[in-house]
């Protein structure tokens, strides 16, 4: 998200994953019984050799950081 910073991204994520918690969805078939999300959120200014790549890298230690720390939460 453009001229987003990690605040706002937290807070923009974190609105999301109180929509789906407030939805109070079934997840029949699975160890926990409403659909929850996980996020990892990421802000950067890029500097030149900023690849995409690492950008997602870093993203997705956060949402593993997530999912290791309990699930249904944001993490950076």
């Amino acid at each position: 998200m453009p001229s987003t910073d990690l605040e706002g991204s937290i807070r923009i994520a974190e609105d999301i994953r109180q929509v789906i918690h407030d939805a109070d969805i079934d997840h029949e078939g699975f160890l926990v019984a409403k659909l929850t999300i996980s996020m990892g959120v990421t802000s950067l200014i890029p500097v030149r050799g900023t690849t995409q790549e690492s950008i997602v890298e870093h993203t997705d230690q956060a949402l593993y950081r997530a999912k290791n720390q309990g699930r249904d939460r944001i993490e950076s």
